[in-house]
């Protein structure tokens, strides 16, 4: 990365360079570095067992380690992702990521929440061993934290993008989103509250073009990290969810949220003045229990 940019992002997402860029295609098709070894690991698979295996011996694992590129034939991959460098290295709620194409797919987990959105092409991802699903464009997935999965790009139209959210944080950035009753809003209570919680929300949304706008939105503010970007991305998030609300609400997961929801209904209402004991005693509950 040359100087003056800022710090790269995880392994082969993109960097973001000083000076805004507005067209999220030339952005998203452009070739980035670790892509490009990826691209050419993938063609020397291509040609065979023996000069795949005569690539793999001239290749230095330490230094492919500190440049955070996966070579799962190389050494073991899976991986747990916490809410750390260089997942969230501005320190943000959110961070925004295009998926590297040709990159091999590896078993990983993670402590956040993970938006999978297929743009262009198409993805195979895996999840939790079980689930296999080819995600074509306007595919969407949403995955809560500590789900096992792996995502495979082979192909050079493949744009997919990531979009990642702090667990920590999403009860206060996104206290609207858990205070309403719907599928989004349960899905997320039961990741945050619940004992036992769905494996993934799908979407297919075809070319809709209100979600695809959010997504490109979504990429070009945390590329560009302009002022107040968080502001937006945020802003950005509420609109995607309540375009998936409008359009895609069917995926409902059922499930009995009410005591969670009027909780939080009830905080939306009396945020000035609500204490522990107060909220506590409205709802019969010992101050320390409802803690």
């Amino acid at each position: 990365v040359p100087d003056g940019d800022r710090e790269a992002a995880a392994a082969g997402n993109i960097s973001g360079i000083i000076g805004m860029e507005n067209n999220f295609y030339d952005l998203v098709h452009r070739w980035e570095k670790n892509e490009l070894f990826y691209k050419t690991l993938y063609e020397k698979k291509q040609l065979g067992l023996n000069a795949y295996q005569e690539f793999l011996a001239g290749l230095k694992q330490d230094e492919l380690m500190e440049a955070g590129i996966c070579v799962p034939d190389l050494f073991e991959a899976y991986t747990r992702f916490g809410e750390i460098d260089p997942i969230f290295n501005l320190d943000v709620d959110i961070a925004v990521w295009k998926h590297s194409r040709y990159t091999p797919p590896y078993r990983h987990s993670h402590d956040y929440f993970e938006i999978v959105c297929v743009m262009e092409g198409k993805a195979l991802h895996r999840i939790e061993e079980k689930i296999v699903m080819e995600m074509t464009a306007g595919d969407i997935c949403i995955l809560p934290d500590g789900t096992r999965h792996s995502l495979e790009v082979m192909d050079e139209n493949g744009i997919v993008i990531n979009v990642m959210l702090k667990k920590s944080t999403f009860r206060y950035a996104f206290f609207d989103v858990l205070s309403a009753d719907n599928m989004l809003s349960n899905f997320f209570r039961d990741a945050l509250y619940g004992d036992v919680h769905a494996a993934y929300l799908y979407f297919k949304t075809g070319n809709d073009a209100e979600i695809h706008s959010c997504i490109e939105k979504l990429f070009l503010e945390y590329y560009n990290h302009r002022k107040y970007f968080e502001k937006v991305l945020k802003s950005q998030l509420f609109c995607f969810f309540t375009y998936l609300l409008r359009g895609y609400e069917q995926y409902y997961i059922p499930g009995d949220h009410r005591l969670e929801l009027e909780i939080f209904q009830y905080l939306k209402n009396h945020f000035m003045d609500a204490t522990l004991e107060t909220t506590a005693k409205y709802f019969n509950y010992s101050p320390a229990y409802f803690s």
